[in-house]
């Protein structure tokens, strides 16, 4: 089974997809109509763009790592690898402050 199938990186199309055949790309292009390269998720600076350094730096370390990862040198975890970390820690955060609340609830009555 392939890791990244969970994420939907099965391939790639020029005209997306939304939930509910949603025509989103149409609604609001500046948001979701897809640009780039497919798959490609380095940062592409536009011609004539001038960046500070510090921008400069972070452009070249993801440039040099082929790809967006939370850790670049070591090409650990991609965007959306890390973005389900993030959520998951959330919602378990979330669960935990529920708990907390209907337990001080409960116990207040």
């Amino acid at each position: 089974a392939d890791p990244d199938s969970l994420f939907g990186v099965q391939g790639c199309s020029t005209d997306p997809t939304f939930p509910f055949n949603l025509p989103l790309a149409e609604w609001a292009p500046e948001w979701f109509k897809p640009t780039g390269d497919c798959g490609y998720d380095a940062p592409i600076v536009p011609d004539g763009v001038t960046l500070s350094s510090v921008q400069q730096w972070f452009v070249d370390l993801y440039q040099q790592s082929e790809g967006w990862y939370l850790l670049p040198p070591w090409h650990f975890m991609n965007m959306a690898q890390a973005c389900m970390l993030a959520f998951g820690l959330c919602l378990i955060l979330l669960l935990v402050m529920s708990g907390a609340w209907a337990l001080k609830l409960a116990r207040g009555k």
